[in-house]
C-alpha cells in the first residue's frame, strides 16, 4: 500500500447493525451500518461520498484505503493511512480464485505489484470513479496480492437494500 498522510480520529459508535444474512464463515453479506455518537462535521479531512449506482466494469482502476498491517510477517501497523490502487476483475476471475466465496455480494480487484488489503483493513472503503463501491471484506493469506481482494459490493441488491433500509440512503 502507498502512503498518504492522515490523522486518526476515533468516533464511538452508538449503534451497529450487521446485515441479517452475514455469514462469518464465508464472509457473504459482509456489511454493517455503524451509527456514531458525534458528528463528522468540522473535520477538514472527512467528507461524504456517494454510493456506487452502477456496475463497475472489469479493468476499472479503483483504490482501497485502510489502517491494516503493512508487514504481515512482522505484524506491524502503519502510522499513516495506507492506500493502494487495484483493478476490478470479472466475477469469473473472482470465482476462479475464491470458488464459492465469490458470491454476487462480492466485487473483486487485484494489483499485480504485490499490493493487497491486509488484517485490519476490513470495512475500509473501496472507491471506483469517486463513488463508494465496496467495503473491504477479505484478501489472500500473507497479504501479498497473490489472490484478489474481495469487497462487499454496494450495488448488490441485498447489500443496497440493507443500506437503504438501515441508513435511509
Amino acid at each position: 500500500m502507498l502512503l498518504i498522510v492522515c490523522i486518526r480520529i476515533r468516533m464511538l459508535p452508538s449503534k451497529i447493525v450487521i446485515h441479517p444474512y452475514y455469514n462469518p464463515e464465508t464472509h457473504d453479506y459482509d456489511a454493517a451500518i455503524v451509527e456514531i455518537k458525534t458528528s463528522f462535521q468540522g473535520y477538514d479531512n472527512i467528507a461524504p461520498i456517494a454510493l456506487q449506482d452502477a456496475e463497475v466494469p472489469s479493468d476499472t482502476t479503483c483504490y482501497v484505503a485502510g489502517w491494516g498491517l503493512n508487514n504481515y510477517n512482522r505484524r506491524t501497523t502503519p502510522d499513516n493511512l495506507q492506500y493502494a490502487t487495484l483493478q476490478v476483475i470479472t466475477q469469473q476471475q473472482c470465482s476462479a480464485a475464491w470458488g464459492s466465496y465469490a458470491t454476487p455480494q462480492v466485487i473483486c480487484a487485484q494489483q499485480n505489484n504485490n499490493g493487497d488489503v491486509c488484517k485490519g483493513d476490513s470495512g475500509g472503503p473501496f472507491v471506483c470513479n469517486g463513488k463508494l463501491t465496496g467495503a473491504t471484506s477479505y484478501g489472500g493469506i500473507g497479504c501479498r496480492g497473490r489472490l484478489p481482494s474481495a469487497f462487499a459490493k454496494v450495488t448488490a441488491p441485498a447489500i443496497r437494500e440493507f443500506i437503504r433500509n438501515t441508513a435511509g440512503i
